[in-house]
C-alpha cells in the first residue's frame, strides 16, 4: 500500500501565510527588488526604499547603443528572451495570485508546445476572469482612448509578462505566438496606463511581431497595437521609445546568432534557423516601420541613433544572407529608407553601394526578386552615381548587371523584364555612352548580353515568357533609339540599335525551323508579332526618328519578306515563312489602321502589293501549294491588293478548282489557341472567307458559279476519312454563316445540301454533334442555300420533338431526350426571328404553335436551365409580336388552347395555381393593356355552366353524409324531406386525381380561385362580364359547402376535390386558404352587385325584392324595408310560417334569423302553434311518414335549441306550453309501438328529433319537479340499451353490419348530450338529482360498453383522420362514462379496451381511459398483493411447475393475476412511438374550430389589394399552423404511451415489496428502459433520439438491442412523422415548474412545446422514485460521453434535491422528528412504513438527518455501547450510489459489520429501497442477530436482501441455515463448475 501524500489543490497553490510573506521579503535583501504591490497586508512594514520600481520596469535614461550592446540586465534585450535559468525564475517568487504564480512557472519552465498552448489559454482565461474596475474618464500614460475596461488585479501580472512576451513572441510554433499575442492584447486593454512603465522593454518585440510571417499573428499584434495607441500618438510612442528599439534591432541584429538566439540544447537547427530569420527579418522590417511613422523632423533628431546603426557593415552584409527571408527583408528596409530618408543613406552610400549591388545581381532566389527590383529602382533613382561606385574595379556594377541579363534573371522573367526599361532610364549618361561617348560599346554588349538571356534556360522557369522577352527587348531598342537620337556623337549608337532591330525582325520571319529559338517563337508566333508591330508603328511615328526607321528598319523587313517569298515554292519552309511575314504585315496594318496613321497604312499596302505580285506569280508559274496559301491569306487581310490584280484572280480560280476542296478537308477546323496560324496548313475560316471573297468580287458570275458548284459537289462527295462527315458539316456551317454576312449577287441553291440536311434531321444527330445542330441553325437562317419548303420541314419535325420531350417532362423517358430537347430549342432560340417570319409568311403555323407552347410551358418548369432558354425564347416571341400582328393572334390562340386544356388535364404536371400565373402572365405577354381585351382573354378560362353543373354533379348525387347532422341540423332536415332516403357513402375508387392529389373538378375549383384573386380581377370581370361571374360565384360557393363538409366529415370525403391519400394534407391547407379568402372575395361581389352596404343588399338579392307588409309588423329598431327582419316576417306571413320553403332552407332560416326574431310577436305565435299542434299529436301520427308533424318538430326544435352563441336571445314558450309539450312526448315515449326506435337503413330515426327537443325545454322546467325527468333518464337508457344490443350483435355477425342506421352517431350524440345537460342541471336540483342516482349505473354501464363498440367501428386510418360528428360524438360520451362510479368501472371496465382508448386520436378518451385505468389497476394490484403475501405464508416454496401452470391459468388480458404488468398495458410499454410529437402545432386546435365561423362569409372585409396577402400565406401556408394526420396521430400515440407509463410507476405506490420486485424484474429483462429514457431525454431537449426509432421502424434489432445504452444507433437526425417540423431544439426549462406532482387533466395539447416536456420531466422523477436502480444501469452502461453528461447534470441540478429531499422528510417524519412538512410521497411513505412496523423500528434508532449535507446517521444503543452508521446521498443521486459507512461497531466481527453495511446500500442500490428500508433492514439485522437469531452462513446477514425473510434452510452438510432465495445462486454456481 503506497504512503499516504499531502493532498494535491488545484494549481499546486500553497496558501499565503506570514511565514511565506516574510520568507520573500527577506530575500530582498539579495539584490532582487521586491514590488510593494507584492506584500499584501506587509506592506506596511516596508521600507521607503522598497518600491515597485526595478525589477520589471525598463531604467528611464537613454542608453548609448555602443554602451550598453554587451547586455545590461536592465536594457529591454532580447536576452532576457534567451536567458534559461534561475534568473527567469526570480519573478515567480514576488506574486501573491497563486494560480498567476503557476501559470508563469509553467511558462518560464517548460518548453513543449503543447503545455505552453494551455499555459497561455489558462492565463487568457484568468485575466477574463478578473474583475473589470470602474472606468476612468482620464486619457492614461499610454495614449489609450478614455473609458477604457482596466483591472487592477491584472496589473501584478504586466511585469512577468513582459518577460514573457518577449520570449514567446519569437517561439518556434505558430499557435504559441498566436496565442502568447492574443494574452497580450488582452492585457493591454486590462492595465491600460499601468503599462507604461513597461513599455520601453516591450516595444521592440511588439513591434517586431507586425511583420510576423503567420498573417494572423502579425494582425493581432497590430491590432493589439492600435488600440493602445491611436494613430495621433504612435509616432510619438515610437520617438519615445527609439533609442531602446534601436538598441533591441542592433543586438538581434550584430550580435545574435541563431545559436545564441536559440538554446541549442532544446531546440535543432532548422528550428534555430528559422526562429532566427524570423527575429531578424522582423528587426529589419522594423526599421523600415520606424522611419515611415516618424516624421522627417524627429529622424533628423534621432539620426545620430540611426547612422550609427546603418554605419554598421554587418547589417548591410545581410544584403547576402543565406536565407531569403532576410534578403527580402533588407531590399524592404533598404527601399523604404531610401524613400523616406535618404540623406541616410547617403551618408553611407560607398558602405551600401559595395555591398547592395554584388548581392541583388547575383541573388538567385526568384521569390525575393519583387522587393529586389524595388529596392534597385528606387536607390538607382536617387543615387544614380551608385552604379560608378564598384565594389571590386575587376567587377563593375555595369557587368554585373549584363550577367543578370545574361542569365534571364534567374528564372524571375515577368519581374525583371518589366523592370529594366525603368532602371535604364535612371542611367545617367555616363553609364550608357562608355569612354568614346558614342554609346556604341554599350548598346552593343547591352543586347548582345540581352539577346543571350533567351538563350539562357532559366527563361523558361516561367511560362509564357517569350512574348515577355520580346517586349522587353524591343521597347528598350526603341528607348535607346531614340535616346541617342537627340544627338550627332551617339549617332553611332543609334545605327547599332537600329541594325539589332531589323535583325530582329528578319530572325522572327526566317526562324521557322526546328531549333530552339524557332520552337519558341512557334509557341507564340501571333503575340511576338502583336509586340514587334506595336513598337515598329511606334517608331515610325516618332518625328526625330522616323526617317531612319523607314530606311533602316521597315525597307530591310520588307526587302526580307520579298525575298522569302520569291525563294523556291517548293520548299518546306516556303509557306510557314511566308505565312510569317504576311501575319507581321497584317498586323501592322490593322494597327496603323486603328490609329488613322496614313503613312504607315500606306507603305504596308505597298508592301503588300509587292508580296501580292510575287506570289500570284509563283501560283501561275508554278501551281503548287505553297503560293496558294500565301495568296489565300493575303486576300483575306489585303483584299483590294489580291482581288484588284488581274493574275491574282486567275489564280486563285485555278486555286478553287483544284486544290480548294483538299485545302478544306485537309485544314485545321479554327485558328489555334493564341489565335496564330495552323502548323499544317491555313484554317477553315481563312479559306472559306477567301472563297465568299471571291464569290462577291469576281466580275464573271457565270464563272463564279461554276466554281461553286464543283466545289460544293467535291465536298460533298462520299470520302473515304473517318473525319470527313465532321469535316463536311463544318464547311457547310460556316458556308452558311458567311454567305449570310457576305450574300453573293447569284442564288447559291443546291438540291443535295437540302438532302443532306434532311438526313441531318430525320436521324437526329443534332442531339449529340454541336456540328450538326449548329448546321441547322446556319440552315435555317440562310436564305440562299436553303429553300423554304425545305426549312418548314425541319422546323414540323423538330417541333414535333420538342412536343414529345414536354409529354413526357416527368416520367423517366423525359432524361432520355433532355440533351436533343435542349438542342431543339438552342436551335428554335437561335433562329427564332427567320422562323417567325418564315411561317407567319406562308401559313404553316403548326410547327410555331407548338415552339410557342413548348417554350411557354418550360417558362415556369424549376429546371433553371431549361427554364432560362424556355424564357429567353418566350422574351424573343413577345418582342416579334409587338411588330406582328399575325403572330400576336397565333399566340393567342394556341396559349389560350393550352392553358384550357391543361386545367383540365390530370396528366399536366402544373398546378392550379401556376396555371392562374400562367393565365395573367400570357395577358402580359400580349400586351393586352385595354381591360376589356385583357379580361375577355381570363374569362375565357372559366368554362360554362354547363361545363361546371357536370363536374359538381359528383358531389350532389349522393347528399351530404348523415353525420354531419350531428353539427348541422339543416343535413338532419334535408334528409326529412328527402324521401329517397341515405344512399351509401364512401371513396369513390373511379376518381381520378393529378399529380397534387386534385380531382379535375379541385383543379378548376382552385384555378377559378386564384385568377379571381390576382390583380383584382373580380372587379374587372364584373364589370366586363356581369352574368358569368355571377354564376362564377354561385359555383364557388358551392365548392365552398363541399370543403366545409369534407373538413368536418374527412373519412366520408369522395374524393371529390382531392385524393384522401395522395397529399392530403398539404390539399387540406390549401382549401382551408380557400374557405377562408372566400368571404373576402364574396364580400367584394356583392359589393360590386349593388354597391351598398352589403347586409342589407344580400337580403335584398336573395328575396328578389318582396313586396313590403303593414308597418306595425315591423320591428321598431329596424326603418329600412329590406332589413332581416323584414325578411323573416315575409317568410311568416302565412300562419304555418316558412311553408313555402324546402324544409331545409326554413330550418336554416330560422337558425339564422331566430336571435333577430326573438321578441317578434309573430315568431312567438309561431312557436305556440307549432307546440300546440304537437301537442295535439296522436301516438299514432308519430310516423316518418307523416311530413307535416316532421317539419313542425323539426323546426320548433331547431327554434327552442340554445346556441353557445346566442344564450337568452333564443326563443322561449311559457312554462304550461312546455309541461304540455313533455306530458306528450312522455306519451309518444311509453308508446312503444307508435315509436320506432330504429326504422330501416336510411331512414331518419324521430329519437334524435324527440332528443333535442327534451334537451331544449330541460332548461326551461328545471326548476319544476315531476316525472318527467324520469322519463327522459329513461328514454336515454332505453336508446342506449338498444344499441349495446345492436353493437354486440353486429360483432357476432347475427346482424349486417352498420345495423344502427345512419343516424346512430347523431342519436347516440343527442342521448349523451341530454344526460350531460340534466346531469349540469342537478347540481342544484334535488329531483333531477335524484332520478339521476336511480339511473347512472345503468346509463354510465351502458355508455361504457358503447364507447368501445363505437371505437370499433373505426379502423386506423379512418381514426387518424376522424370527422368532426364522431368525435364530438366520443367526447360527450366520454363525459357521460366519466361519471361512472367506482364500483362501476372495477366491475365492469374492460382492461383491453381502456388501454386501446389510451392512445385514441380523442384527447377526452384518453384522458377517460387513464382515469378509470387507475381506478382499475389500484383495485387488482392491492388484490394481487394480498393474494401474494397469503400465499407466501402458505406455500413459500412453490416448485415451478406450480408456478407455470398458474400463470397459463391467468387472464392476461383483463385481470392482473399475476405479479406482471397486464398484456394491453404492456403492450404499450413496450412499443416505442413511432415517432415525436409536433412541438410546434396544436394537433388538436382544427377539431375545436368552428369553420362555419372562422370560414364565415359575414367576417370578411372587401379585398383590398394584397396587402393581407402575405399574412395569410404565412400562417395558412401548407405545414404552417396545421397539424398533419400522421402528426396528430403520433402526438395522441405519445400521450398515451407516456400516460401509460405513469400509470406503471403508479401501481408501486400500492403493493407490497414482493410484487414491486417482480414488477422491477420485468422492467429490467425486457430492457424497455433503454428506449424510454432516450425518449423521455429526447423530449426534454437533451437528446436526439430519432435514430432509435429508426432501428424501430426497420426492424434492426430486438428489444434488447434497440435498449442497449451502447449508442451506437443513437445519433441526431431528423424526426419521423412531422414533415420537417423542428422538434426539440433546446433543453427545457424544468426550474420553473414543480416536476414532483403532475395532474394529467391538465395536460394541454395546444402548448405541446410545454405539455411534453413538463410530463417527461414528472415521468422521470417518478421513475427515479420507484425504479432508480434501473436508470442507474441504464446510465452506467451508456457508452455515449455526450448524453450520459447531460444526463448526469440534469438530474443534479431539477431531480437529485427533490429525491433527496423527499427521503430526508419521509424519514424525518417516519422517525417523529419535529419541525418537518413531509409532502404527499413522504407522507405516503410514512404511513406504509407505520402499517408495516418499520415505523416503530426506526423509532428504536436515533436517526439524524442533515439537508445540508445529504447524510443520514443512525445509532442503535445497546446496552452501553453504540453502533452508528452514516448514509451519504451523492449530489446525482440516485444516479450514483449511495456511500454507507459504518462509524462505531460493538460486539460483531468486521465481516458481518461489512454485510450488514453492504445489505444497507444494496436496499437503496439494487432493490430500490428508500432511506426508510435501508434503515429498517439495518436495525433488523442488528436486534435479530442480538436476539440470537442465527445469521445466514452465506450472506452473512439475518434478514435477506432478496425477500426480506430469515434463514430457513439447513445445510446438509455444515447443518448451518442460509436463505431460501440463495436456492438458485448456488444452484447457478454449481453448474458453473461443472
Amino acid at each position: 500500500m503506497p504512503p499516504k501524500t499531502t493532498p494535491r489543490v488545484k494549481g499546486n497553490v500553497r496558501s499565503a501565510n506570514s511565514s511565506r510573506a516574510a520568507e520573500v521579503a527577506s530575500a530582498s535583501s539579495t539584490g532582487s527588488a521586491l514590488p510593494i504591490s507584492a506584500l499584501g497586508g506587509f506592506a506596511q512594514f516596508a521600507s521607503p526604499s522598497f518600491t515597485a520600481s526595478s525589477t520589471y520596469v525598463a531604467s528611464s535614461p537613454s542608453r548609448s547603443v555602443s554602451s550598453n550592446r554587451s547586455g545590461s540586465p536592465s536594457s529591454p534585450s532580447i536576452s532576457s528572451a534567451g536567458t534559461f535559468g534561475a534568473p527567469d525564475m526570480d519573478m515567480v517568487n514576488v506574486i501573491r495570485n497563486g494560480e498567476l504564480s503557476m501559470i508563469v512557472k509553467r511558462l518560464m519552465s517548460k518548453r513543449d508546445t503543447t503545455t505552453k498552448v494551455r499555459a497561455l489559454d489558462d492565463l487568457e482565461k484568468w485575466i477574463k476572469a478578473q474583475p473589470i474596475d470602474e472606468p476612468t474618464n482620464s486619457d492614461d500614460a499610454t495614449g489609450s482612448a478614455p473609458k477604457q475596461q482596466t483591472s487592477a488585479a491584472c496589473q501584478e501580472a504586466i511585469g512577468p509578462w513582459v518577460k514573457l512576451y518577449i520570449k514567446l513572441t519569437t517561439d518556434v510554433d505558430r499557435r504559441v505566438r498566436l496565442m502568447t499575442n492574443n494574452v497580450h492584447a488582452l492585457l493591454v486593454k486590462r492595465v491600460g496606463k499601468k503599462l507604461a512603465p513597461y513599455l520601453k522593454e516591450v516595444i521592440a518585440a511588439w513591434i517586431g511581431t507586425f511583420f510576423d510571417p503567420t498573417r494572423d499573428v502579425a494582425r493581432v499584434a497590430m491590432e493589439s497595437f492600435k488600440g493602445a495607441f491611436p494613430d495621433s500618438k504612435q509616432e510619438q510612442v515610437i520617438s519615445f521609445c527609439l533609442q531602446d528599439i534601436i538598441y533591441y534591432i542592433s543586438e538581434v541584429l550584430l550580435e545574435k546568432t541563431p545559436e545564441t538566439l536559440s538554446d541549442p540544447r532544446f531546440s535543432s537547427k532548422e528550428e534555430m534557423d528559422t526562429r532566427y530569420a524570423r527575429v531578424a527579418s522582423s528587426s529589419l522590417y522594423t526599421i523600415g516601420y520606424i522611419t515611415e511613422s516618424l516624421s522627417s523632423e524627429a529622424l533628423e533628431k534621432e539620426s545620430a541613433a540611426l547612422n550609427q546603426l546603418l554605419d554598421e557593415g554587418k547589417l548591410w552584409a545581410f544584403l547576402s544572407h543565406s536565407n531569403p527571408t532576410i534578403r527580402k527583408a533588407t531590399y524592404s528596409m533598404l527601399r523604404t529608407v531610401t524613400t523616406k530618408a535618404p540623406h541616410l543613406i547617403k551618408e553611407h552610400l560607398q558602405l551600401v553601394s559595395k555591398h547592395f549591388f554584388p548581392a541583388v545581381f547575383s541573388d538567385k532566389d526568384t521569390t525575393t526578386h519583387g522587393d529586389l527590383w524595388d529596392s534597385v529602382i528606387v536607390f538607382t533613382k536617387a543615387f544614380p552615381n551608385s552604379w560608378a561606385l564598384q565594389a571590386d574595379p575587376k567587377k563593375p556594377t555595369m557587368t554585373l548587371f549584363m550577367g543578370f541579363l545574361k542569365a534571364a534573371g534567374y528564372g524571375s522573367v515577368l519581374t525583371t523584364y518589366r523592370s529594366i526599361l525603368p532602371l535604364i532610364s535612371t542611367w545617367t549618361d555616363e553609364s550608357v555612352l562608355g569612354k568614346n561617348g558614342t554609346g556604341f560599346p554599350f548598346v552593343k554588349d547591352f543586347f548582345d548580353n540581352f539577346w543571350k538571356g533567351l538563350e539562357s534556360p532559366n527563361i523558361d522557369k516561367e511560362p509564357g515568357s517569350t512574348p515577355l522577352f520580346v517586349e522587353a527587348y524591343v521597347e528598350c531598342l526603341v528607348y535607346f533609339i531614340v535616346r541617342f537620337g537627340k544627338s550627332e556623337a551617339t549617332k553611332q549608337g543609334q545605327d547599332a540599335a537600329l541594325s539589332a532591330f531589323s535583325s530582329f525582325v528578319k530572325v522572327y520571319v526566317t526562324s521557322t525551323e526546328n531549333g530552339r529559338l524557332a520552337i519558341k517563337f512557334k509557341e507564340a508566333e501571333h503575340v511576338i508579332a502583336e509586340k514587334i508591330s506595336v513598337h515598329l508603328v511606334r517608331l515610325l511615328n516618332i518625328p526625330s526618328v522616323r526617317e531612319r526607321a523607314t530606311s533602316e528598319v521597315w525597307q530591310p523587313t520588307v526587302e526580307a519578306m520579298v525575298e522569302l517569298l520569291s525563294d523556291e515554292p517548293t520548299s518546306e519552309t516556303y509557306v510557314r515563312r511566308g505565312k510569317r511575314a504576311v501575319l507581321l504585315l497584317s498586323q501592322v496594318s490593322q494597327l496603323s489602321q486603328e490609329k488613322n496613321d496614313i503613312t504607315v497604312a500606306e507603305l504596308s499596302e505597298k508592301a503588300a502589293e509587292q508580296l501580292v505580285q510575287i506570289v500570284a506569280k509563283q501560283c501561275s508559274q508554278t501551281h503548287a501549294f505553297g503560293p496558294s496559301q500565301i495568296l489565300s491569306s493575303l486576300a483575306i487581310q489585303f483584299e483590294v491588293a489580291v482581288f484588284s490584280n488581274p493574275e491574282s484572280q486567275v489564280a486563285l480560280q485555278d486555286f478553287f478548282s483544284l486544290q480548294f476542296p483538299d485545302m478544306l478537308f485537309a485544314s485545321e477546323a479554327h485558328l489555334n489557341a493564341n489565335n496564330s496560324l495552323p502548323e499544317n496548313g491555313e484554317s477553315l475560316t481563312h479559306l472559306l472567307d477567301l472563297f465568299i471573297s471571291f464569290l462577291n468580287n469576281s466580275k464573271e458570275q457565270q464563272k463564279a458559279l461554276e466554281t461553286w458548284q464543283k466545289v460544293m459537289s467535291s465536298i460533298m462527295e462520299v470520302r473515304g476519312g473517318d473525319g470527313d462527315q465532321d469535316r463536311r458539316r463544318q464547311i457547310l456551317q460556316n458556308l452558311f454563316s458567311r454567305s449570310m454576312a457576305s450574300p453573293p449577287a447569284f442564288s447559291l441553291h443546291l438540291e443535295l445540301i437540302d438532302n443532306y440536311l434532311q438526313s441531318i434531321v430525320n436521324s437526329q444527330e443534332y442531339s449529340d454533334l454541336m456540328d450538326s445542330e449548329n448546321l441547322i441553325i446556319g440552315a435555317l437562317n440562310s436564305s440562299l442555300i436553303i429553300t423554304n419548303d425545305v426549312k418548314l420541314s425541319i422546323v414540323d419535325q423538330l417541333s414535333e420533338r420538342l412536343k414529345a420531350f414536354m409529354l413526357s417532362l416527368h416520367s423517366d423517358q423525359a432524361t432520355d431526350m433532355r440533351n436533343e430537347a435542349q438542342s431543339i430549342l438552342r436551335i428554335f432560340s437561335a433562329t427564332l426571328s427567320s422562323v417567325t417570319s418564315l411561317a407567319i409568311n406562308s401559313g404553316s403555323e403548326t410547327g410555331l404553335k407548338k415552339i410557342a407552347v413548348a417554350v411557354f410551358e418550360l417558362s415556369f418548369q424549376p429546371d433553371e436551365q431549361l427554364k432560362a432558354i424556355g424564357q429567353a425564347t418566350l422574351d424573343e416571341l413577345q418582342m416579334l409580336s409587338e411588330n406582328t400582328e399575325d403572330l400576336q393572334l397565333m399566340l393567342k390562340e394556341s396559349l389560350s388552347e393550352h392553358i384550357k386544356h391543361s386545367i383540365q388535364d390530370l396528366k399536366h404536371f402544373a398546378s392550379p395555381e401556376d396555371l392562374a400565373t400562367q393565365a395573367q402572365k400570357l395577358a402580359d405577354l400580349l400586351n393586352l393593356t385595354d381591360v376589356t381585351e385583357r379580361f375577355g382573354l381570363l374569362n375565357t378560362f372559366f368554362f360554362d355552366e354547363n361545363h361546371w353543373k357536370a363536374l359538381y354533379y359528383t358531389l350532389v348525387k349522393s347528399g351530404p353524409h348523415p353525420s354531419l347532422a350531428v353539427v348541422d341540423p339543416v343535413v338532419e332536415a334535408f334528409y326529412i324531406q328527402d324521401k329517397k332516403g341515405v344512399l351509401p357513402h364512401g371513396n369513390d375508387s373511379n376518381n381520378a386525381y393529378d399529380g397534387f392529389g386534385l380531382s379535375t373538378y379541385g383543379r378548376l375549383a382552385l384555378f377559378s380561385f386564384e385568377l379571381l384573386k390576382k390583380e383584382d380581377s373580380m372587379i374587372s370581370l364584373f364589370l366586363a362580364f356581369p352574368q358569368k361571374t355571377m354564376w362564377i360565384m354561385s359555383e364557388l360557393l358551392k365548392v365552398r359547402q363541399g370543403c366545409l363538409d369534407s373538413l368536418l366529415a374527412p373519412s366520408t370525403d369522395r374524393g371529390v376535390f382531392f385524393s384522401p391519400t395522395v397529399h392530403s394534407d398539404a390539399n387540406g391547407v390549401v382549401f382551408r386558404t380557400l374557405l377562408r379568402e372566400m368571404g373576402s372575395l364574396v364580400t367584394n361581389w356583392i359589393t360590386l352587385v349593388l354597391d351598398e352596404p352589403w347586409e342589407s343588399n344580400t337580403i335584398e338579392a336573395l328575396m328578389k325584392g318582396p313586396q313590403p307588409i303593414t308597418n306595425e309588423c315591423m320591428d321598431d329598431e329596424d326603418e329600412t324595408l329590406h332589413s332581416p327582419v323584414y325578411f323573416a316576417q315575409a317568410a311568416l306571413s302565412e300562419q304555418d310560417g316558412f311553408q313555402e320553403h324546402p324544409l331545409s332552407v326554413a330550418t336554416g332560416l330560422v337558425m339564422a334569423l331566430k336571435a333577430r326574431l326573438a321578441n317578434t310577436n309573430e315568431f312567438t305565435n309561431l312557436l305556440n302553434f307549432w307546440a300546440s299542434e304537437l301537442g295535439a299529436t296522436q301516438s299514432s301520427q308519430v310516423s316518418a311518414e307523416n311530413t307535416v308533424f316532421l317539419r313542425r318538430l323539426t323546426l320548433l326544435t331547431v327554434a327552442m335549441t340554445i346556441d353557445s352563441d346566442e344564450g337568452s336571445d333564443t326563443p322561449s314558450l311559457p312554462q304550461h306550453r312546455v309541461i304540455n309539450l313533455l306530458q306528450t312526448v312522455r306519451r309518444w315515449v311509453s308508446d312503444a309501438e307508435a315509436l320506432q326506435r330504429f326504422q330501416e337503413k336510411g331512414e331518419l330515426s324521430i329519437d334524435s328529433l324527440l332528443l333535442q327537443l327534451l334537451n331544449a325545454v330541460a332548461n326551461h322546467v328545471q326548476e319544476i319537479a315531476g316525472a318527467h325527468w324520469e322519463m327522459m333518464f329513461e328514454f336515454v337508457s332505453s336508446i342506449l340499451s338498444a344499441f349495446v344490443e345492436t353493437a354486440e350483435k353486429e360483432q357476432e355477425n347475427q346482424v349486417p353490419k352498420d345495423s344502427m342506421g345512419p343516424f346512430f352517431t347523431l342519436v347516440l350524440e343527442r342521448a349523451c348530450r341530454l344526460v350531460t345537460n340534466l346531469i349540469e342541471l342537478g347540481h342544484d336540483e334535488y329531483d333531477i338529482q335524484n332520478a339521476w342516482e336511480d339511473h347512472s349505473d345503468n346509463i354510465t354501464l351502458k355508455a361504457m360498453r358503447l364507447i368501445g363498440l363505437v371505437g370499433s367501428r373505426t379502423n386506423e386510418a379512418s381514426m387518424s383522420r376522424m370527422d368532426r360528428p364522431v368525435r364530438q360524438c366520443l367526447e360527450v360520451l366520454s363525459q357521460v362514462c366519466a361519471q361512472a362510479s367506482d364500483k362501476t368501472v372495477v366491475s365492469f371496465g374492460v382492461l383491453k379496451e381502456h388501454c386501446r382508448l389510451l392512445q385514441d386520436p380523442v384527447p377526452a378518451l384518453q384522458l377517460l381511459a387513464y382515469r378509470q385505468l387507475q381506478t382499475i389497476l389500484a383495485e387488482q394490484v392491492q388484490e394481487l398483493s394480498v393474494q401474494m403475501e397469503i400465499k407466501a405464508l402458505k406455500s413459500p416454496s412453490m416448485d415451478s411447475e406450480e408456478e407455470a401452470q398458474a400463470a397459463r391459468d391467468i387472464d392476461a388480458e383483463d385481470k392482473m393475476t399475476s405479479a406482471k404488468f397486464p398484456a394491453p398495458l404492456w403492450e404499450i410499454l413496450s412499443n416505442l412511438p413511432r415517432g415525436f410529437p409536433a412541438m410546434d402545432v396544436d394537433v388538436d386546435a382544427e377539431d375545436n374550430t368552428d369553420f362555419k365561423e372562422t370560414f364565415s362569409l359575414l367576417n370578411s372585409s372587401p379585398l383590398s389589394g394584397h396587402e393581407h396577402e402575405d399574412e395569410e400565406e404565412e400562417e395558412y401556408g401548407v405545414g404552417a399552423g396545421v397539424a398533419t394526420r400522421a402528426e396528430k396521430q403520433t402526438s395522441h400515440q405519445v400521450l398515451g404511451y407516456l400516460l401509460a407509463w405513469k400509470l406503471a410507476f403508479g401501481v408501486f405506490d400500492n403493493t407490497t415489496y414482493t410484487v414491486k420486485s417482480v414488477l422491477v424484474e420485468q422492467l429490467r429483462s425486457a430492457a424497455v428502459m433503454g428506449e424510454f429514457l432516450p425518449y423521455l431525454f429526447h423530449l426534454l431537449g437533451i437528446y436526439s433520439a430519432s435514430s432509435l426509432l429508426n432501428s424501430v421502424d426497420q426492424n434492426s434489432a430486438a428489444g434488447s438491442v434497440i435498449g442497449s445504452p451502447s449508442g451506437s444507433t443513437l445519433v441526431a437526425s431528423e424526426s419521423h412523422g412531422s414533415r420537417g417540423r423542428k422538434q426539440v431544439t433546446e433543453a427545457f426549462d424544468l426550474s420553473r415548474w414543480d416536476i414532483s406532482d403532475y395532474q394529467v387533466t391538465g395536460f394541454d395539447m395546444s402548448s405541446p412545446e410545454i405539455g411534453f416536456p413538463l410530463l417527461a420531466g414528472h415521468l422521470y422523477y417518478i421513475c427515479l422514485s420507484n425504479v432508480p436502480s434501473l436508470v442507474r444501469i441504464w446510465w452506467t452502461e451508456c457508452k455515449m460521453r455526450q448524453l450520459s453528461i447531460a444526463v448526469d447534470n440534469l438530474t443534479e441540478r431539477h431531480f437529485s434535491p427533490l429525491l433527496v429531499a423527499r427521503e430526508l422528510d419521509s424519514l424525518a417524519a417516519a422517525t417523529g422528528q419535529q419541525g418537518v412538512k413531509p409532502d404527499g410521497k413522504s407522507v405516503a411513505a410514512t404511513q406504509a412504513a407505520a402499517l408495516s412496523g418499520v415505523s416503530d423500528e426506526l423509532k428504536q434508532l436515533q436517526v439524524k438527518t442533515s439537508k445540508a449535507t445529504s447524510e443520514v446517521t443512525a445509532s442503535f444503543q445497546i446496552d452501553e455501547a453504540t453502533m452508528e452508521i452514516v448514509i451519504r446521498m451523492p449530489t446525482n443521486f440516485p444516479l450514483r450510489q449511495v456511500e454507507v459507512e459504518g462509524l462505531q461497531r460493538v460486539g460483531v466481527k468486521e465481516a458481518r459489520w461489512r454485510a450488514w453495511l453492504l445489505s444497507v446500500a444494496g436496499v437503496i442500490a439494487a432493490q430500490n429501497g428508500s432511506l426508510i428500508d435501508a434503515l429498517s433492514m439495518f436495525r433488523k439485522n442488528v436486534g435479530l442477530h442480538f436476539e440470537g437469531v442465527e445469521d445466514c452462513t452465506i450472506c452473512y446477514s439475518v434478514v435477506s436482501l432478496q425477500d426480506r425473510s430469515l434463514p430457513n434452510k439447513t445445510c446438509k452438510t455444515c447443518k448451518h441455515k442460509f436463505h431460501a432465495s440463495l436456492v438458485p445462486h448456488i444452484k447457478l454456481f454449481k453448474l458453473s463448475l461443472v
